[in-house]
């Protein structure tokens, strides 16, 4: 049993509505590559107002950026989880991630509410096809962008194509 809740995550994503609400038709990704998963937060602008000494009067800070970043392996008879034209995906989509074991102790999982979406693909001779999705955290209308609380209902990928069903 893990006492971290890290390593190999079960990744999941849904479409948003037109209301801006996950459909609930969630999506499970097929596994990632080794160290592939990770999401990045910057802590936002910071504006300060100084003094003529250099002492800080009074200061604030923007909001900060998150982005969760994932890469997928693609093999034989996979099917895009997310369609794609060039990299740009249409709407908007909900992401969110869990550590396999659901006992980890500290955040059960974390999900971003509403994101735009791209893709790219690469290729390799030593490394085949894969698939780097980058989900941009966007301002969800009301609460966070991201939930920390989230509790997991993770299912594995089925086999061909990494959706529920």
């Amino acid at each position: 049993m893990a006492v971290l809740n890290w390593r190999a995550p079960v990744i999941q994503v849904s479409k948003l509505d037109q209301n801006g609400k996950p459909d609930n038709n969630w999506l499970t990704f097929p596994e990632s590559v080794r160290n592939s998963s990770r999401l990045n937060t910057d802590p936002g602008n910071e504006t300060i107002a100084e003094d003529e000494d250099g002492g800080i009067v009074d200061s604030f800070r923007t909001k900060g950026r998150s982005v969760f970043e994932t890469t997928i392996f693609v093999k034989k008879g996979d099917v895009k989880q997310i369609e794609d034209t060039d990299g740009i995906v249409a709407g908007n989509f909900a992401v969110r991630w869990a550590p396999k074991d659901a006992a980890t102790t500290g955040v059960k999982g974390r999900q971003m509410l509403k994101t735009s979406v791209s893709v790219v693909e690469t290729w390799s001779s030593d490394e085949g096809s894969r698939l780097t999705y980058t989900f941009s955290g966007l301002v969800p209308g009301a609460g966070k962008r991201i939930v920390e609380e989230y509790q997991p209902e993770p299912t594995p990928p089925s086999d061909g194509g990494g959706t529920d069903g």
